[in-house]
């Protein structure tokens, strides 16, 4: 799955009075800030970034001066991203804009707007591209959130749904999870005759595919996750560069306990409470 990451700079800068009035605070800013920034550069992201504000960045960034690690992290970003920008599209609802007002530490309203039209702008524009591929978007906000001081993310799937992500490690973890790719194995095909069908649609397939998880115990790759509403448990297996099959399993023998446990918390129905009694 394709992503792209809308980076608002109001992220990056903070005024120098709150600079010197907060420092600690900053500080766990920055170098969160720097892990997501590693995390959006291992992913090979496309960026949606207003080229006009890196100036902003590099004449009007409070710590250049007092933090090489975060100057040379910032500088060493802009330079990696520059192939990978892609400006802000045009589109009609010119009353909705971004400005780095270096003093507001709340995501507003009207940056909320604007994320969201520039993203159905942006989801538009690769369905007219006729791209096969589906689009997740993540706008990483502004830094300060008030209840903790700690970072503030924002991801928008392909859906337009607004999911919130707490950390560099959440944030991981959601693109990780978006590069799976569901497919129907041919042997569960109807006319075939063989094989566990999996009869889910394609779309329900990925979202559960893409919630599904990985067994701590022995070392298979497999994926498991619980259809409540069946009370089965489906096992996604993968096949090549991502792509996982998958086919249902009633017998909880041949599901991992710590599968099992995770789900009864979720979804604690009779059925997988009998499933757990004993194992």
């Amino acid at each position: 799955m394709n992503h792209i990451t809308v980076l608002d700079p109001n992220m990056f800068l903070w005024e120098e009075n709150d600079v010197e009035m907060y420092p600690e605070k900053y500080e766990i800013v920055l170098f969160e800030m720097m892990d997501i920034i590693d995390v959006l550069e291992s992913n090979n992201n496309k960026i949606i970034f207003k080229k006009i504000f890196q100036d902003e960045l590099e004449n009007h960034y409070p710590a250049i001066d007092g933090n090489s690690d975060v100057t040379r992290v910032i500088y060493r970003f802009l330079a990696k991203i520059q192939d990978r920008i892609i400006d802000y599209p045009d589109f009609s609802f010119t009353h909705i804009h971004s400005e780095p007002h270096i003093n507001n530490y709340l995501l507003s309203e009207v940056l909320q707007n604007e994320i969201k039209v520039l993203l159905s702008a942006i989801y538009k524009y690769n369905k007219i591209k006729e791209d096969d591929e589906e689009l997740s978007f993540i706008t990483v906000g502004f830094l300060r959130d008030e209840s903790n001081g700690l970072l503030k993310i924002i991801a928008i799937d392909v859906e337009k749904e607004i999911v919130s992500i707490e950390n560099s490690e959440s944030l991981g973890d959601f693109l990780m999870r978006s590069k799976r790719k569901y497919e129907m194995n041919p042997k569960h095909e109807p006319e075939s005759g063989w094989g566990s069908p999996f009869s889910a649609s394609k779309d329900i397939a990925k979202k559960m595919l893409f919630n599904s998880i990985n067994s701590a115990k022995g070392n298979s790759q497999a994926l498991y996750f619980y259809d409540n509403d069946k009370e089965i448990f489906i096992v996604f297996r993968p096949h090549v560069d991502n792509v996982y099959h998958a086919y249902e399993n009633d017998n909880p023998d041949e599901i991992p306990s710590d599968i099992r446990q995770h789900f009864l918390k979720k979804y604690p129905s009779k059925k997988l409470r009998r499933q757990n009694r004993g194992k």
